[in-house]
């Protein structure tokens, strides 16, 4: 059940316990969650907390979400694996490999197909590709966003319009589209910065700078973190 003590948001335990449903096989593709009122009264929590986990799930492909009728387990289409479109800078060869490893052995273990696609740091490219994933049905996009503060271009805005209209799940990786509605995998860049320069500090190093391009915002928020420290 859920844990009101913890540190982990009550939306997050929900969707876990969710989660775990699907795996153990208590929720089959096809099954109808109850309501939300009937959830807000079986755990004792409030609506906005059961919103949040449902909406979290039905962007990651477990549930649809239907209008007027409910919210059901997803079913997977029969004799075909799901295709995951991704979509990377690999020209970036200090993070990238790391999180193409990572996202590949996920997938792997659920039978999911990766479908891999260089963006060359591009927002044309990135819209193109999103375009293309959209044309072939694809059962889910995780997209790594340029670090650079770039405005958004239409033709990414009828991209994204596109999958939400598809209904296809969307992650960003690294960082995010302001304005977008999507699930996200962030680093806390500036915690990073603050404990490079404490390490530092601790080897007994007096004088200490850090190089990096503010307009990457990791590299702006790293610097903001090196700053604090002292």
């Amino acid at each position: 059940m859920l844990d009101r003590g913890s540190s982990t948001p009550l939306y997050m335990q929900l969707a876990e316990l969710l989660r775990g449903r699907i795996t153990s096989g208590a929720l089959k593709p096809g099954d109808k969650l109850p309501s939300e009122s009937e959830l807000v009264e079986r755990l004792e929590i409030g609506r906005l907390t059961v919103r949040e986990a449902l909406a979290l799930l039905v962007n990651e492909g477990l549930f649809d979400k239907m209008h007027g009728k409910g919210t059901y387990v997803r079913a997977a289409r029969p004799g075909r694996p799901l295709r995951i479109e991704v979509l990377l800078d690999l020209g970036d060869r200090f993070f990238t490999p790391f999180y193409l490893e990572g996202i590949t052995r996920v997938l792997r273990k659920y039978g999911a197909n990766c479908v891999l696609n260089n963006t060359r740091g591009s927002q044309r490219e990135i819209a193109e590709r999103l375009m293309d994933a959209a044309r072939a049905g694809a059962a889910g996009v995780l997209v790594q966003p340029p670090q650079e503060d770039q405005p958004l271009p239409e033709a990414l805005r009828r991209a994204f319009a596109q999958l939400r209209g598809q209904r296809i799940p969307l992650m960003f990786l690294d960082n995010c589209y302001e304005g977008v509605e999507a699930s996200c995998a962030l680093f806390d860049e500036k915690q990073a910065g603050r404990l490079a320069a404490q390490h530092f500090a601790e080897c007994g190093h007096q004088y200490l700078a850090m190089i990096g391009n503010d307009a990457r915002r990791d590299a702006f928020f790293r610097a903001l973190g090196f700053e604090d420290y002292f």
